[in-house]
């Protein structure tokens, strides 16, 4: 089960790419892999137990997982700009909430989760 959450700000450099919502997960696919890009994901030392799950969205509209994240922690990854990344929560009863959808911008973005 996937459900919005919240508790997150982005730092960016903008572009024409926008986020998706939780709701657009359904249909949401990687495109090209022609404009590098970066992101970054920081989890806030606040975080107490709270874990976040980061996935990349593939070509096939499937979920590929790249890191669990706790408190403190980061995560870097060379991406695409036309390529959306997932940020779940994971749940005592082992489903997940979805927190964000989000997509690479021109140079680095920072995304942090708390």
């Amino acid at each position: 089960m996937l459900a919005a959450g919240s508790l997150i700000s982005v730092t960016s450099v903008t572009s024409a790419y926008a986020d998706a919502q939780c709701s657009d997960l359904r249909v949401l696919r990687s495109r090209s892999a022609t404009m590098p890009a970066d992101m970054v994901f920081k989890v806030s030392d606040n975080a107490g137990a709270r874990r976040f799950r980061i996935y990349w969205i593939n070509y096939d509209g499937e979920r590929l997982l790249h890191g669990e994240l706790g408190a403190g922690q980061m995560f870097k990854v060379n991406t695409y700009l036309t390529h959306p990344w997932l940020v779940t929560v994971p749940q005592p009863a082992g489903d997940e909430v979805c927190e964000t959808v989000l997509t690479p911008k021109s140079g680095i973005r920072t995304v942090h989760l708390q």
